[in-house]
């Protein structure tokens, strides 16, 4: 059955053909509901099939040919990003230019058949590769020109020179090895590197570098056995120089700086000075001055010499005020014959030894004295009138001085031992005419011992001291009085009779009977000092009892008679009786010890001290319970309760708490610690929830662990926010992510360099490719299992990405890019980024 529509469109479900369909001329087969694609047989134009419209794709993932004549002849994607054009001869392209944007690979051979052919490199043709037309090419490149070969390779000319020119410099590099030059097939110098250092090296054992002049005259030879050979040095004109300068030196002289050890001379050597800028001279090895040796310093082994045969030797003597030390400050310095001093000689130390007969001085010699300023003490001798000697004595003190001139009295040692009171004292009787030798008002003088009995005769008119003596008796006193200094009067065993007698005190040592004695109106005062009297006694001052005062049958002592001594009604004082004031009450006790204290009322106290003075209750502002050791609060079972803060008395100074004594639980609604201090767990953990099983806690030294469901998830420690475990926390989630992420650098998982079959891990981020070896696969997880947004690098790291040398990058299930296949890298250094979509797809990014 056929259908015929001549306008207007139908729509069906299906067409299916059982024989040919036909599309008249000029008309159209239209595909999509916007027209969007078209197939039209231009019988009108150039009598062709055209297609119009979207883009054409043949053989939807699938290698589907596009043939030509036969099933040789065809265009073809045999893989994926791969278009295939194959011809069982020859493909020819007749274009002026074939441009092809990416690699081009030949198989087999690349003919260029025009002698004029010319093959460009470079958006400018920088570099060009051309047939001169005969046999020859030119290779011309406007910058640098290198080439570069994966193994030993060679350039040679079978016939003639090779040459080499540049109009810079030309630069023979090799990267990985040596540059050498052989004879034929036989090396004799290579050019090598090491590190930073240019090696050139001989390879014939026994061979020797020569360099020559342009006639063939060696100038410099290289010796295999280590030798280095100036083969024209004749010190005058030709030979070695160094820094522009000809070295004059013979090989002989040059050999005299040839020394063992620096810094020690050797003979018919050079001498040299040490690292610390020191010379060594052996023993008995001479320094020697002068033509004829005249001056030599060494030292023997044993002692040091400055050994002079010729003229004076001199020390400083040239320039004027130079100073010049000999000896240490403890050593001794030994003058051997005479010693001239020009100047003065200063003797700093505390003693001068001088086994000398004579000293000689025409004007006295000076002493400095303690101080050293400008004043000093000189001692100089008299005109002698003929050899005198002046001996010290064998004493320590001072030497006396005379104000005026010595004159040559002679004085005796027994004269001056008079007077340092060394002499004995003799018996001379004292007669007129003897003399006194006394301090007359500062001057010492001689006076008569009748003068001093004159002034004594005069001024002796009382006698304080004067003792009444058996030969000295004193007249009875008939008139005047007798001080109070006079001391105790004796009568013996006479009768003192006197009227009244009134005095201070009166010791009766035998008793006393006072108007008749005790019993007969009278008193009587017994040998033990009992006073007994008739009738009251009245003092008008003061009784005061040696031991105690009995009254009735109280006997009261001194110390019982002082507490009542002083006391104020109401008021406590030390060592003093209490007596009540009017309203019952007493001020100023101290301590008071007692059994128990019981109270019916309200009691003050104003500081209740328990044991000792440092256990008390006090009051000021506060009420304050102070303890030298613990105090203890114990309810029996009970609760302490507080009405108010629980402060402590001092900021940051006291623990709630102890190690060992720590609380079972803390109930608070807050903890603020007021910008100062720390909360110290001691090792345990801040629990987050009911069932404590999400906690913060040290999970080592210095590092801080979070855990959930009691299984740690990240950690803290300096520097580093870490997961417990690799690749096991993310950072977010799925529509809980941050809106932003700032860091200085991120450091990726780096998987080396991979090489054969490589399956992908969660911890992967790049994933270098090694493909020396051949084609490097990598097997992606499932997108799901992998999570939206997980990334992976891959990359070709060894630069051998080329031919069958590939990576394939693959998906164990899933699409990359919505299609089942695999993405490949087949160029060096080449590489891919991949995202997964959580569900089943990787894509290219």
């Amino acid at each position: 059955m056929a259908y015929k529509y001549s306008k207007g469109t139908f729509a069906l479900d299906s067409i299916k053909a059982k024989d040919d369909t036909t599309v008249i001329d000029d008309k159209k087969l239209i595909f999509g509901s916007g027209d969007d694609a078209s197939f039209e047989y231009d019988e009108n134009g150039a009598d062709v099939v055209q297609y119009a419209g979207a883009d054409m794709r043949i053989g939807h993932g699938a290698a589907t040919k596009l043939q030509f004549r036969d099933d040789a002849l065809y265009i073809q994607s045999s893989a994926d990003g791969q278009l295939d054009l194959a011809a069982d001869s020859k493909v020819v392209m007749t274009a002026g230019t074939v441009e092809a944007s990416a690699d081009l690979k030949v198989g087999d051979d690349l003919s260029l058949t025009s002698d004029s052919a010319v093959m460009n490199f470079g958006a400018g043709n920088d570099v060009t590769f051309t047939h001169d037309g005969g046999t020859g090419m030119d290779v011309v490149a406007a910058g640098a020109y290198d080439m570069t070969a994966g193994a030993a390779s060679t350039w040679q000319t079978t016939a003639g020179d090779l040459t080499v020119k540049s109009a810079a410099d030309i630069v023979l590099q090799a990267s990985a090895g040596d540059v050498m030059f052989a004879d034929g097939t036989t090396n004799f110098l290579k050019l090598a590197a090491d590190s930073n250092d240019a090696i050139w090296q001989q390879q014939q054992d026994g061979t020797h570098t020569i360099f020559k002049q342009y006639d063939g005259t060696e100038l410099l030879k290289l010796h295999d056995s280590g030798h280095v050979v100036v083969s024209a040095h004749n010190g005058t004109d030709t030979g070695l120089y160094l820094g522009g300068t000809l070295v004059t030196a013979t090989a002989a002289e040059l050999n005299y700086c040839d020394v063992t050890t620096l810094g020690t001379s050797q003979a018919s050597k050079a001498v040299t000075v040490d690292a610390s800028g020191d010379l060594l001279v052996p023993d008995s090895d001479k320094f020697k001055f002068g033509a004829g040796s005249d001056m030599e310093l060494y030292h023997d082994g044993t002692n040091s010499f400055i050994a002079n045969k010729t003229g004076a030797l001199k020390i400083a003597t040239e320039t004027s005020g130079i100073a010049v030390t000999i000896g240490h400050g403890t050593s001794e310095v030994t003058v051997a014959d005479n010693l001239t001093v020009a100047g003065n000689l200063t003797v700093t130390g505390t003693t001068i030894t001088d086994t000398v007969e004579v000293i000689s001085t025409s004007s006295g010699v000076l002493f400095e004295g303690g101080t050293d300023d400008g004043h000093e003490g000189t001692l100089i001798s008299a005109v002698a009138g003929a050899d005198v000697t002046y001996t010290l004595p064998n004493l320590t003190g001072h030497i006396p001085l005379l104000a005026g001139a010595a004159s040559n009295a002679n004085v005796t040692a027994a004269e001056f031992a008079l007077l340092d009171g060394g002499s004995s004292i003799g018996t001379t009787a004292v007669a007129d005419g003897h003399g006194l030798f006394m301090n007359q008002g500062g001057t010492m003088a001689h006076t008569t011992v009748q003068t001093l009995a004159a002034y004594l005769d005069d001024e002796i008119t009382a006698m304080p001291n004067l003792v009444t003596t058996a030969a000295t008796t004193v007249g009875a006193l008939n008139a005047g009085s007798i001080t109070s200094g006079f001391g105790n009067i004796d009568n013996g065993s006479s009768t003192l009779d006197t009227g009244v007698l009134t005095a201070a005190s009166m010791v009766c040592t035998a008793g006393a009977t006072f108007g008749g004695g005790y019993g007969d109106t009278g008193a009587t005062i017994s040998t033990a000092g009992v006073l007994q009297a008739d009738g009251a006694g009245t003092f008008g001052g003061a009784l005061t009892c040696a031991t105690s005062l009995t009254i009735g049958s109280a006997a009261m002592s001194e110390a019982d008679l002082e507490k009542l001594d002083g006391i104020t009604n109401g008021t406590a004082a030390a060592s003093k009786a209490v007596v009540l004031d009017a309203s019952k009450n007493i001020a100023t006790i101290g301590t008071v010890g007692c059994g128990a204290i019981t109270s019916t009322g309200n009691s003050t106290f104003g500081r209740v001290q328990i044991d000792s003075a440092s256990d008390y209750i006090d009051v000021d502002t506060d009420l304050k319970v102070i303890a030298a050791a613990d105090i203890v609060l114990d309810p029996a079972g009970g609760e302490v309760k507080v009405d108010g803060n629980l402060i402590p008395n001092s900021d940051s100074a006291d623990d709630l708490g102890a190690s060992g004594t720590a609380w079972a639980n803390l109930y608070v609604d807050a903890i603020d610690l007021n910008g100062q201090g720390h909360l110290s767990m001691g090792g345990g953990k801040v629990q987050l929830d009911a069932d404590d099983d999400t906690f913060i806690y040290a999970g080592a030294d210095d590092v801080i662990s979070f855990a959930v469901e009691n299984t740690a998830q990240v950690n803290i420690d300096n520097g580093t926010f870490y997961p417990e475990t690799d690749s096991d926390v993310a950072l977010g989630k799925t529509a809980k992510r941050f809106s932003e992420l700032y860091v200085d650098g991120i450091a990726a998982a780096f998987s080396g360099s991979v090489t054969l079959a490589y399956t992908a891990t969660a911890g992967d981020f790049f994933i270098g490719c090694n493909t020396v070896g051949g084609e490097v696969v990598v097997t992606l997880p499932a997108a799901s299992s992998a999570g939206s947004g997980k990334m992976y690098v891959v990359k070709d790291v060894s630069g051998y990405a080329t031919g069958s040398n590939l990576v394939s990058v693959t998906g164990s299930s899933g699409l990359i890019d919505g299609a089942t296949g695999k993405v490949q890298i087949d160029s060096a250094y080449g590489a891919v980024n991949l995202m997964s979509d959580g569900s089943s797809n990787w894509y290219v990014w």
